[in-house]
């Protein structure tokens, strides 16, 4: 009964929280992951309260994507260690004390390295969950991986359960 009658996480107020999904990636192989949990999701139907963004290696800029978000999930390629297409998520906190991760990104500049410089410059964040997943290669303009395709539905269907049918978001 919970779930039907509030389906949606609500802040203290009572309002419904802005949560926004943000795919990071670029056209090179695995790297594209990110882009293909948002492209599973936007065929998804998904709460009001949700925006969908994919972003072609943001940098610093990163942060300024997060604008009116009370929770913001951020999906990336990285190079872990992992076996290829294994996922894992992280609280932003766990990301930045995560050593092995640390410009582990597929970017320049990682999203751990981004997050870390606007929270000691004083920005400041919504809660903030990370879903890494390890890729194998990033040949330009190569296609993505059979198993990223896997992992990015399973991803796809983590986040759309818990957005949808979870009473108190776990993680997200």
């Amino acid at each position: 009964m919970y779930l039907l009658r509030y389906p949606l996480p609500e802040t203290e107020y009572g309002t419904t929280l802005k949560i926004k999904i943000i795919g990071l990636g670029s056209p090179h192989g695995d790297d594209q992951a990110g882009w293909e949990v948002i492209r599973l999701l936007q065929q998804q139907t998904l709460p009001e309260n949700v925006e969908l963004l994919a972003l072609d290696r943001p940098g610093l800029a990163l942060p300024n994507y997060f604008d009116g978000a009370d929770k913001v999930i951020l999906i990336d390629a990285c190079d872990a260690g992992w076996m290829l297409g294994e996922w894992q998520q992280f609280s932003l906190e766990q990301l930045l004390d995560c050593a092995g991760l640390q410009g582990g990104s597929s970017h320049q500049l990682g999203v751990a390295d981004s997050l870390q410089l606007a929270a000691i410059t004083g920005v400041e964040l919504p809660a903030i969950t990370v879903i890494c997943v390890q890729i194998g290669q990033c040949g330009q303009m190569e296609a993505m991986s059979p198993e990223l395709f896997t992992s990015s539905k399973r991803i796809c269907n983590n986040i759309h359960y818990q957005l949808n049918y979870a009473a108190v978001p776990s993680g997200i």
